[in-house]
């Protein structure tokens, strides 16, 4: 008589993600969501003035909308964090413009909007560096 033999395509089983990790994502995609919506509401509407010069630096926050998006999907899968640190670093850029053209045009800067705006991408990045998220990343 034989023995039952494995079955032939069994796939080893992968760890579940850490809670910290699904928070990160949620958190990522979110703030990145934030961030698409204001670069939609520059592109597509017309910005903040009537002459379309704001337009320009539209760029930023739908490049970091986008990367925070799929970093946090990215994280999901088992990828890796780098998106999401291009993602604040990008954020971060923005709201350096964003304060430094309100400083400009003798305005008070948005300090609650550019807390608002960098949150999302800080905060995942923060929590996807802890030590169960690196070490669910890192294990095979």
């Amino acid at each position: 008589m034989t023995s039952p033999a494995a079955p032939r395509h069994a796939r080893p089983v992968e760890p579940a993600p850490p809670a910290v990790a699904i928070a990160a994502s949620v958190v990522a995609i979110i703030g990145g969501l934030v961030l698409l919506y204001l670069a939609f509401l520059v592109l597509a509407l017309g910005g903040l003035s009537n002459d379309g010069a704001d337009r320009a630096w539209a760029v930023l926050p739908l490049a970091a909308g986008l990367t925070a998006a799929v970093g946090g999907l990215r994280l999901l899968r088992r990828r890796g964090w780098r998106l999401l640190g291009i993602a604040a670093l990008l954020a971060a850029a923005f709201v350096a413009v964003l304060v430094a053209q309100s400083a400009d045009l003798g305005e008070t800067p948005p300090v609650g909007m550019a807390l608002l705006l960098l949150a999302g991408p800080v905060v995942a990045l923060a929590l996807a560096l802890t030590p169960p998220v690196r070490r669910w990343l890192s294990s095979p």
